[in-house]
């Protein structure tokens, strides 16, 4: 995130008009603060370039995110402390968390496409997996059903949602649902189905790997186009996804990797591969 941060402000400087650069430099500071979602809600349309201009925009999601698992934990811890079930306390919180997702949106897309109590239920779906609240699908039947389902869902939101598409609310349910069928029944101790085996293929497996770099990169490639060209191309769009793939492996290998398995040792204080 840092290296996507520094390469943006190093082009923008370069590039961008002092006006729009100091919108970059202040989103600049929210993303490394974690808080880029309430920065691009406060300020949607006031003296704002357009979102696809925006070459840091796109870390609003990990703003939602990482002020989700400073909450969650809490809850959690409070839960344990009570001896309170999750079960229903998870239910609660998740349907509340959709009358606020369909409220807000109905009130105000664009606001709540940033903040997090509008977004919390796709986070407490993912929660509810992780802590297997959610009973196991043995039969093989029903998971190659219910994975491929999950699988066209997914594709049919990103295929059918637009613009225009009042956002999350009711829809945000269509991929976020897809998405939690596919790592429900796509694989596990009962038997990997056909969207599980497709899942696990090499070149899949690897795009994997890669996607946080991969997400990082993508959108700063497309803002900076489009901030000096307007419209972009079929061509210059496939060329600007090959650029994001290669800076991704790039980073995935010689910053991500590095960061995650380097450690100190008891004995030398040497950093073990």
């Amino acid at each position: 995130l840092l290296v996507v941060i520094a390469a943006c402000l190093a082009v923008g400087a370069w590039r961008l008009t002092p006006r729009h650069y100091n919108s970059l430099a202040e989103s600049a500071l929210a993303a490394i603060g974690f808080h880029s979602n309430i920065y691009f809600a406060d300020k949607a349309g006031y003296f704002m370039p357009s979102a696809e201009t925006l070459p840091l925009l796109h870390t609003w999601s990990l703003g939602v995110e990482e002020q989700f698992y400073v909450v969650a934990p809490l809850l959690l811890m409070g839960l344990w402390r009570y001896r309170a079930s999750v079960v229903p306390v998870l239910a609660v919180l998740m349907a509340a968390a959709l009358a606020t997702s369909i409220w807000g949106t109905l009130r105000d897309s664009e606001t709540a496409f940033y903040l997090p109590h509008t977004r919390a239920l796709q986070l407490l779906i993912g929660m509810a997996l992780r802590d297997d609240l959610v009973p196991a699908v043995r039969s093989q039947l029903a998971r190659q059903i219910l994975s491929a389902l999950g699988l066209l869902l997914v594709v049919a939101s990103a295929s059918l949602y637009t613009s225009a598409t009042p956002f999350p609310g009711w829809a945000a349910l269509v991929p976020c649902v897809g998405s939690a069928l596919i790592i429900h029944c796509a694989g596990g101790a009962h038997g990997a189905s056909l969207v599980g085996r497709l899942l696990a293929t090499a070149p899949t497996v690897w795009l994997g790997k890669i996607s946080y770099s991969l997400y990082l990169w993508h959108w700063p490639l497309f803002a900076f186009a489009a901030y000096e060209w307007g419209e972009i191309s079929i061509a210059a769009r496939l060329g600007l996804v090959a650029a994001s793939i290669v800076l991704a492996a790039v980073t995935y290998r010689w910053i991500e990797q590095p960061a995650r398995t380097s450690r100190s040792d008891s004995s030398g204080g040497r950093p073990s591969a």
